[in-house]
């Protein structure tokens, strides 16, 4: 039978719209303690969790007082030349080559990057970088304006000099290059997910050649993503469906890649051509859900609840997807982070707020749990304080301090990475009792679970991460996670939605553990260690 790819993420819709919560779990009266309840467990790959490094723009990798506070997060994987400059990146020069298709702030960042890095960048002095932080590397091959010849030249001399690549991506977002080649008029040079695969089968082949042993892999569009059942298809979804329709399985390659980055416009509706769906949304004004910067108290509850529904669902029905279009592939997610682009392109200077902080460690939290996820890279190591940084340049302009979402990427980073070198870590992902399935304030048919609890196990060493997302405090009863002994207990704490982070980071706090219980402050992120 002919089964159509909507047919297929209609099913996963729907599935994924019943709660995984049991009914058995689902009566924990609130003056009870929330049990923890093993429900799958997974084991992590030995370097999982790091950061995209677009060179080209405003990242200091150069700067020695930048080391510290970037090991403080404890990355395990950094990608080198980042996203899109990859595809026009000239591994000679270590800059941009500027093309007349080039538009918008890629242009002025590909212009400014020589007084940002006068002497360029190399893939050697970054793996240098790289490693003085405790990270290995990704590199993206030019596959859209460097030649075949040039970029095994490349490979060959980074084989020659002793720093060859063990992780290759094919280059980046072949579907965005499209759609800007459209608005700038100029020609199309890879025009579907077929002519990509078949651009990358050849560099794959060759790549093999010279560095048999790296694991590569081919793009995705992450359509499923926001495919939300119950929402019109915007025409950008219509887009993107069609693109994927394009992905086939091939012995060729090992993994396919996937970015992530939720809008709070596309959550709420706004361009999906049926904006006004979601019963809760107040009429009108369309600008009240452009970013995080134009809420207020009420429509930041709204978007709290769609974003989250969003993220949780959406990368349950992405990672369903690949698994139906691409069985056994691995999954690198090599760009993730926080979907206030639409506002940067219209020249704002987004920041993290409290909503954002949650929205991270959700989409963290959910990739953790996936076992196809073998990779998952934050969106990126920028230093100026706005909406993708979680360091940036302190007042005197000669050191760094962290900001924004510095400490959720740093707890959920040391534990998900601890084994790296070694076996890797195990993560337990716990039920918990009396957790709800909530319904997202978005047009589409999505859920949330308001607590979501990790446990990352490497040696004896045991750490718990826990994610309260209600308005309440909650009693966590700890006597089911298996960690003995004294532990120490703290929690990140986000007050307000609206609360901006770009020039501080939410506040830490210790918690008391009084026998096995302990109480985690509304809108929480905890975490629980063994004292050693």
């Amino acid at each position: 039978m002919y089964v159509t790819r909507r047919a297929v993420l209609a099913g996963f819709a729907c599935a994924s719209s019943v709660s995984p919560i049991s009914s058995g779990l689902a009566a924990a009266r609130s003056e009870t303690a929330v049990r923890f309840v093993s429900r799958a467990t997974r084991n992590l790959p030995p370097r999982f969790c790091g950061f995209n490094t677009p060179v080209m723009w405003d990242i200091p990798f150069e700067d020695p007082a930048l080391r510290p506070i970037l090991a403080g997060i404890h990355p395990a994987l950094l990608r080198f030349p980042g996203g899109s400059i990859a595809n026009h990146w000239s591994w000679k020069s270590g800059r941009v080559e500027v093309g007349p298709g080039l538009i918008g702030n890629f242009v002025n960042g590909a212009r400014n990057a020589p007084s940002l890095h006068p002497q360029g960048a190399t893939y050697e002095d970054f793996v240098t970088f790289a490693h003085a932080v405790g990270s290995e590397v990704i590199l993206v091959l030019n596959l859209q304006t460097a030649s075949l010849e040039d970029q095994m030249d490349w490979l060959r001399h980074l084989v020659q000099v002793g720093t060859p690549p063990t992780l290759i991506e094919l280059g980046n977002e072949f579907y965005n290059e499209n759609l800007f080649a459209r608005r700038a008029g100029t020609s199309v040079s890879i025009a579907s997910e077929d002519a990509a695969l078949r651009l990358s089968e050849r560099f794959a082949t060759e790549a093999r050649k010279i560095v048999p042993d790296a694991k590569i892999a081919v793009q995705s569009a992450g359509s499923a993503y926001n495919a939300a059942t119950g929402i019109n298809a915007s025409p950008l979804q219509t887009y993107l469906d069609g693109w994927d329709a394009g992905l086939v399985t091939a012995s060729w390659y090992d993994a396919v890649t996937w970015h992530i980055y939720p809008e709070i416009t596309t959550v709420m509706g706004v361009s999906t051509g049926d904006p006004f769906a979601a019963k809760s949304v107040r009429t009108p004004a369309l600008e009240r859900f452009q970013s995080a910067a134009y809420l207020d108290e009420h429509d930041a509850e709204l978007a709290f609840t769609a974003m989250l529904a969003r993220i949780e669902s959406g990368t349950r029905r992405h990672v369903q997807w690949l698994a139906h279009a691409v069985p056994g592939k691995a999954v690198w997610v090599t760009e993730w982070g926080t979907g206030e682009n639409h506002a940067y392109y219209r020249g704002e200077r987004p920041k993290v707020t409290g909503l954002w902080i949650h929205a991270l460690a959700r989409q963290l939290m959910c990739l953790l749990r996936e076992s196809s996820v073998m990779i998952a890279l934050n969106h990126g190591l920028y230093v100026d304080g706005l909406a993708w940084s979680c360091i940036r340049r302190d007042d005197s302009e000669s050191g760094y301090r962290p900001v924004g979402a510095y400490d959720v990427l740093g707890w959920l980073y040391e534990a998900a990475n601890a084994g790296k070198e070694g076996a890797g870590v195990q993560v337990i992902d716990y039920a918990l009792e009396g957790a709800r399935s909530v319904r997202g304030a978005g047009p589409g048919e999505e859920l949330y679970i308001d607590l979501l609890a990790l446990e990352f196990i490497e040696g004896g060493r045991r750490t718990l991460i826990a994610h309260n997302t209600r308005a309440t405090a909650v009693r966590f009863d700890l006597g089911g996670i298996g960690m003995r002994g004294e532990r120490v207990a703290e929690a990140l704490e986000t007050p307000s939605l609206l609360e901006t982070y770009g020039a501080h980071k939410p506040a830490i706090r210790p918690l008391a553990i009084s026998g096995d219980t302990l109480t985690a402050p509304p809108r929480s992120l905890i975490r629980v260690r063994q004292k050693t």
